[in-house]
């Protein structure tokens, strides 16, 4: 007695022309808004690496964010914030400039300035408001991380294309 050929779990059905394009909408709109975050980030750390000026700026009011005046270093401050802002005040182009810069909890800048009140921060010669304090690479950090996991998706979808290409009935 011959058994009978099982039959698959789920049947398989090739997909329709509406879910392959969507399918391909998807895989390629996910890299593009990655390429989009690598040129935004890396724009600003490009920006800081080479356009940077450091003072040392007062700070005129700040939010109640880290633990301390060096913040939790664990990364979480009062009520959950990872981060602190401050009101700063620093010479641009001769005149006091006034813009807020954050200051992730876990950054820690080089002795707070001449003193209490002071904060050394950089900005971008060419736009005051893109300002960070000083030791803060997370522009770097993350540029790196993004294009890190967009490789993996690009060889994730190549191989997976492949895989599926060279598998397919005919």
């Amino acid at each position: 007695m011959i058994p009978e050929p099982r039959r698959p779990r789920w049947p398989r059905r090739p997909l329709s022309r509406t879910d392959r394009s969507a399918l391909w909408t998807v895989l390629l709109v996910i890299p593009v808004i990655m390429l989009a975050a690598i040129a935004k980030v890396g724009f600003d750390a490009y920006r800081f690496e080479h356009h940077a000026v450091t003072v040392d700026a007062l700070i005129i009011s700040s939010d109640t964010g880290c633990i301390g005046a060096f913040g939790g270093g664990g990364g979480s401050g009062v009520g959950g914030k990872t981060s602190i802002t401050y009101l700063v005040e620093f010479p641009y182009q001769g005149q006091p400039f006034r813009t807020d810069v954050v200051r992730p909890c876990r950054v820690v800048p080089p002795d707070f300035g001449r003193g209490r009140g002071s904060i050394w921060v950089q900005y971008d010669q060419d736009h005051p408001q893109r300002i960070r304090v000083l030791n803060d690479n997370e522009a770097a950090v993350i540029t790196r991380l993004i294009a890190i996991v967009l490789s993996a998706y690009l060889l994730i979808v190549g191989v997976g294309s492949v895989v599926i290409r060279r598998t397919r009935p005919r």
